[in-house]
């Protein structure tokens, strides 16, 4: 009787690919059947599948073994064995992974002193955490960060998250828990990918009292990202909406306020680029007084009004209200 080909374990595979506990217990679910592995037919569990998941054993598929192993690999093969199952994943949302937009420094950012202050010292925590832990001998074993912002769209959290990552020259991964509907599977991406900057919206998704995760799956992926030189922000509107036993773990929670006069003086000068022909008479303390507005809303009605102007001085434009039979004159904005 021919005895069957050796192969590895689940488990076996989890020891050899993860770098931690946190890592194996995440990555776990990559094997179970509504993993994208498995429906994507790239491995096959094998053999006895009444087995215990990390007894069973498993191998890359005959497709893919055969690919790899060709003289002169098709790439457009590739293609198709990759797409085999494309209708499995269009409605998968996946980090979204950019360069920082922010062109300035924390100290630019239109907030609380206290908060700057904290921004800047999880700025400086992540920087100089390989000198202090690896050249200087402090070994933390949890040397990530994972930090809560809560407050109004628009109030700047995402913005500080730019600030961070401008300063340390790192790219933002991003995802918005609300458009996410395989957590589990996202869970496994942030693994993989392992941003040094993370930024999660609609933290209430996962936090709150209807998550579609697990407690233990949580606090395993919370684990995971505390054992990695790196900072994650959960973002929320409200406070409440994060279960308090979160809250109680989570540290710091970053409380971005609505902008008082003063600040929104502030954001409206800088919401116009300094290219843009401004009136020299605009009143920017009337503006702040007159509209109690967020940082994001200032931007959006700055943004708004350049096209509005740009309209105007063209003739041809279907947005001008001038008659084409006019000839309009240039002017800069005014309030």
């Amino acid at each position: 009787k021919a005895s069957a080909p050796l192969l590895p374990s689940v488990d076996l595979a989890l020891r050899l690919f993860c770098r931690n506990d946190q890592e194996w217990k995440v990555a776990r679910s990559s094997f179970t059947e509504s993993s994208s592995l498995i429906q994507h037919q790239l491995i096959e569990r094998v053999f006895d599948q009444e087995a215990p998941l990390l007894n069973r054993q498993i191998k890359l598929a005959d497709a893919w073994v055969n690919f790899l192993l060709s003289d002169r690999p098709d790439l457009s093969q590739m293609d198709q064995l990759l797409n085999r199952q494309t209708n499995i994943v269009v409605n998968r949302t996946t980090l979204e992974i950019k360069k920082s937009q922010f062109s300035g420094s924390i100290s630019d950012l239109v907030l609380p002193d206290l908060l700057l202050e904290t921004l800047q010292n999880l700025c400086c925590k992540i920087q100089f955490c390989p000198q202090i832990d690896e050249a200087w001998g402090f070994e933390n074993a949890s040397p990530g960060i994972i930090a809560l912002m809560v407050g109004a769209k628009g109030t700047g959290k995402t913005i500080a998250t730019q600030a961070i990552a401008q300063a340390l020259d790192r790219s933002v991964a991003s995802i918005d828990l609300a458009a996410v509907t395989h957590h589990a599977e996202l869970l496994q991406e942030i693994v993989v990918q392992d941003p040094t900057i993370l930024l999660m919206k609609s933290a209430q998704i996962w936090l709150g009292r209807r998550s579609p995760l697990t407690p233990a799956q949580i606090h395993q992926f919370t684990q995971a990202r505390q054992s990695s030189q790196s900072l994650t922000f959960f973002s929320v509107e409200k406070l409440p909406a994060i279960q308090h036993v979160w809250r109680q773990k989570i540290h710091p929670i970053l409380t971005f306020p609505i902008p008082d006069r003063a600040a929104r003086s502030r954001l409206w000068k800088q919401a116009f680029p300094p290219q843009v022909p401004l009136d020299k008479n605009i009143d920017w303390e009337l503006l702040a007084s007159k509209f109690v507005l967020t940082g994001g809303e200032i931007h959006a009605i700055a943004r708004s009004a350049a096209f509005a102007v740009i309209a105007e001085l063209d003739p041809n434009s279907p947005c001008s209200t001038y008659s084409k039979r006019s000839t309009p004159t240039p002017k800069p904005l005014v309030d």
